[in-house]
């Protein structure tokens, strides 16, 4: 922070800063407010020192314009690329990937992919999943990505166990870009399930629509 409020005053530098989501945790109550208070005052430092700032969300994009209107001109919008580049898929390599993940004619096949964070309602996920199961829908939920043990991560595999999911949902851990592409091709629903809203600032939604 020093650093760029040095720049800023003591040299001929020009400092340009981006964010992709400067805001979080969100404040859905007065603890995680509390909480997010130090992130929030970096990047309002970094806000006000910088010459200007690449952002990543449309709307924080007016926020910040509205805070610092003197230098709105500076503040402009970038949009992240997919990170997952499409692979062609063969009719052969469809039914061999189907075959290992219990992806049966006629089942819907539900995917997310990204991290096992806590960025997204993985609990609620699993919930609509056991809802389906009782309504008689015939699914498989894919979880692509890497799902590490962390305390989230076990805490949703025990709430799998509780609702009985172990049959309709498949973490597949890590995987290669190329595996990412095939499943996103293979599916029927692709699910987006952050707490803070979806947008362009994820790579993982953007990949899925390439």
């Amino acid at each position: 922070l020093y650093f760029v409020a040095a720049l800023r005053f003591f040299s001929a530098s020009r400092v340009v800063i981006t964010f992709h989501e400067f805001f979080d945790p969100l404040c859905h109550s007065p603890g995680s407010f509390l909480r997010g208070w130090p992130q929030r005052a970096r990047a309002g430092f970094l806000l006000f020192f910088a010459h200007g700032a690449l952002v990543t969300v449309t709307s924080r994009l007016a926020w910040c314009r509205r805070l610092y209107f003197w230098k709105k001109e500076r503040l402009a919008e970038t949009l992240i690329a997919g990170n997952i580049e499409p692979a062609p898929l063969s009719p052969g390599e469809r039914e061999r990937l189907a075959a290992r993940y219990g992806l049966e004619p006629g089942v819907l096949v539900l995917t997310l992919f990204g991290h096992v964070t806590s960025d997204k309602d993985f609990p609620l996920l699993l919930r609509v999943a056991a809802r389906l199961r009782d309504d008689g829908v015939r699914f498989r939920l894919l979880l692509v990505g890497n799902s590490s043990e962390n305390r989230f991560y076990r805490r949703l595999k025990k709430l799998e166990t509780q609702l009985g999911l172990e049959r309709c949902v498949t973490w597949t851990g890590p995987v290669d870009s190329r595996e990412v592409s095939w499943l996103l091709q293979l599916t029927d629903l692709y699910l987006s399930p952050y707490v803070y809203g979806a947008g362009n600032r994820n790579g993982s939604i953007l990949a899925a629509f390439s």
